[in-house]
């Protein structure tokens, strides 16, 4: 298995999950506004239900990009220092092993 296959089917599964558990918050929410709501203000009220949704579903989902861009941008960072680290050891290893060899 590659790990681009791995992280693709946790997306899809933990998207599956999160979509079970969207249709079973929304049911809730509809009984809850049938059962609380006067009746004649329920379609306001779903459409005040909805509309909140979609900005807290907004917000959130652009909280979590920026996140997950900086987080890209950080691991980028990281992997040139350790390029580099890896590029000044291999020199050192170089240099050690040519002094070893000009001692003899």
């Amino acid at each position: 298995m590659t790990k681009e296959f791995v992280l693709k089917f946790s997306t899809i599964i933990t998207g599956a999950f999160s979509f079970v558990a969207a249709l079973a918050w929304n049911e809730t929410v509809k009984a809850f506004i049938q059962k609380y709501i006067s009746p004649g203000s329920e379609l306001k009220s779903l459409f005040y239900y909805a509309v909140i949704v979609t900005i807290i579903a907004v917000v959130v989902s652009y909280y979590l990009n920026k996140a997950a861009q900086e987080f890209i941008k950080q691991q980028e960072k990281l992997s040139k220092k350790v390029d580099k680290l890896e590029t000044e050891l291999d020199e050192t290893k170089t240099k050690n092993k040519n002094l070893k060899e000009k001692q003899k």
